[in-house]
C-alpha cells in the first residue's frame, strides 16, 4: 500500500486507539471499494493520487491520526463527497458560517483588518481576531478542525459551512504561518472565490446553498456534527470511540451496511 504520509503506519498504529478506530471504519464499508477507499486513507494517508496532507504547519501522529479520521468519516457518511474531494484534491479547509456566505460569494474570504479596511461587515470569525486584528485568512487540512470552526461560528439562525480549496490553489496565495497549536496556515488578507473548489454544507442545505452559488463552485453535502462516534484528543494524546454513536450512525436513516 503506498504511504502518502510523513510517518509510516507503525507510528500511526502505535496511537492507543488507532487501530481499534481503523476496525469501526472499515466495519462500515458498503462495498470493497469503500473499504478500498478507507484502507488507503487509514493506513497510507491518500489514496490514489489523494495526499491528504497539506504539508503547511503542525503535524504530528495524533494529528495525522485527526486528519485521517475525518476524512474516512466523511467517506462513509457521504462517500459521492469523498470522490468529488479526491477529484479536486481538495485538502484545505475553512469554517465558517452560513451568515458568511454572501460575502464570501461576492468578495471572496477576508481577513478581519482588510474587511475592516475595506468597510465589509463581520459576521463570523474566532472572538478574539475581532478584537485584536488579524492579517490573514486561516487554512487547515484537518477537516475536523475545521469543522470545529464552523460549528463555533454558527448559532440557531445560521448553519455550518465549510469552504474546500487544493494544495496548488493555496500554493497560488501569499502565506504566513499562523499562530495556532494547530495545523494552520495563514492567507495574507485574501483568500479569491475563484480559488474556492467547493463549498460544505449540511444535506438539507444543499439545494439553497446551490441557488446562491450558481456556476462554478461545487456545494456538496458533509456531515458537519460536533459530536461523532470517536474523538481524538490532543490534551491526553489519546483516541476515543463512542459505541453508542456508532450504533447511531448504522441506525441512521438512508444508512445501510
Amino acid at each position: 500500500m503506498e504511504n502518502y504520509s510523513e510517518y509510516d503506519i507503525e507510528q500511526i498504529m502505535e496511537l492507543s486507539g488507532y487501530p481499534e478506530l481503523c476496525n469501526y471504519f472499515l466495519s462500515l464499508a458498503k462495498d470493497d471499494d469503500m473499504r478500498e477507499k478507507l484502507s488507503g486513507i487509514l493506513y497510507g494517508g491518500g489514496y490514489q493520487g489523494y495526499d491528504i496532507f497539506g504539508h503547511y504547519g503542525r503535524n504530528d501522529e495524533l494529528m495525522e491520526a485527526k486528519r485521517r479520521a475525518g476524512v474516512a468519516y466523511q467517506l462513509v457518511t457521504n462517500p459521492n463527497t469523498f470522490d468529488e474531494l479526491g477529484k479536486d484534491n481538495v485538502i484545505y479547509y475553512h469554517g465558517t458560517s452560513s451568515m458568511a456566505l454572501p460575502s464570501i460569494l461576492k468578495y471572496g474570504l477576508n481577513s478581519y483588518d482588510k474587511s475592516i479596511t475595506d468597510g465589509l461587515s463581520i459576521g463570523t470569525g474566532e472572538e478574539w481576531s475581532r478584537n485584536r486584528g488579524r492579517d490573514f485568512v486561516s487554512f487547515t487540512d484537518v477537516l475536523d478542525v475545521a469543522i470545529d470552526y464552523a460549528i463555533v461560528n454558527s448559532n440557531e439562525n445560521a448553519f455550518p459551512v465549510v469552504i474546500g480549496t487544493s494544495l496548488d490553489n493555496i500554493r497560488k496565495t501569499y502565506r504566513k504561518p499562523a499562530p495556532s497549536e494547530l495545523p494552520e496556515i495563514g492567507v495574507k488578507n485574501h483568500f479569491p472565490k475563484e480559488l474556492i473548489s467547493c463549498i460544505l454544507v449540511p444535506a438539507d442545505k444543499v439545494s439553497m446553498v446551490k441557488e446562491m452559488v450558481g456556476d462554478g463552485i461545487k456545494v456538496l453535502p458533509a456531515d458537519l456534527r460536533e459530536e461523532k462516534f470517536y474523538s481524538v484528543d490532543l490534551d491526553s494524546f489519546q483516541i476515543y470511540v463512542d459505541d453508542n454513536g456508532y450504533n447511531e450512525l448504522i441506525g441512521k436513516s438512508g444508512y445501510t451496511r
